[in-house]
């Protein structure tokens, strides 16, 4: 996925995670502390930034995924993890959408996710799949924000985490889904309750 931004001075940037930006994504995971707490139980560790490579669903390849860093003023700001074609050829599976807590609310995550899934709608893609703690205020907002319908934990919990493998911590997660052209549609289902700013 190529690099992109708008010509406007102080607009965020997402490019491929390469090798060199490791140090500046493990201080961004170090930051979301909050986050990593609410959704597993525990804040993340220097490894979790290699284990990002290696996580994926059961049945996918490595060629769908996609590991992108949102820049902003020369630093890494956000991440993105996603599965392109998981669990079927029309669907995007997003395991993370991560944001510093000192540009969340500022909007660069809902304009970058914005054109992330205008181009995912270019390339084919009818259905994203994400997941939520259901007491994570901010991030089931800007889900909501983003047009995904934000559904209750189900009864039954399988062994994946949107694009990954479930921790031992992450029980009881909200799912999230947005279709995308054709395929959108006014469907309801039970939803959860949490609200709040931004992720």
């Amino acid at each position: 996925m190529e690099t992109f931004g708008t010509r406007a001075p102080g607009e965020p940037a997402i490019r491929p995670l390469a090798p060199e930006d490791e140090a500046g994504v493990a201080r961004l995971l170090a930051a979301c502390e909050d986050y990593f707490t609410a959704a597993t139980g525990s804040a993340a560790l220097p490894a979790d930034v290699q284990s990002l490579y290696y996580s994926l669903p059961e049945g996918a390849d490595f060629d769908q995924k996609h590991l992108l860093v949102l820049w902003h003023e020369g630093v890494p700001v956000g991440l993105v993890d996603a599965v392109q074609g998981h669990p079927d050829p029309a669907t995007c599976s997003v395991g993370l959408f991560l944001l510093h807590p000192r540009v969340r609310g500022a909007g660069l995550g809902t304009r970058a996710a914005r054109h992330l899934l205008r181009e995912a709608e270019a390339r084919g893609t009818r259905r994203v799949t994400a997941t939520c703690p259901p007491d994570w205020a901010p991030g089931i907002a800007f889900l909501r924000r983003l047009g995904f319908e934000v559904r209750r934990p189900g009864p039954r919990q399988s062994s994946t985490v949107g694009n990954r493998l479930r921790r031992p911590a992450e029980t009881r997660l909200c799912t999230a889904v947005l279709r995308l052209g054709a395929d959108a549609d006014g469907a309801s289902a039970p939803e959860c309750q949490a609200g709040g700013e931004a992720s």
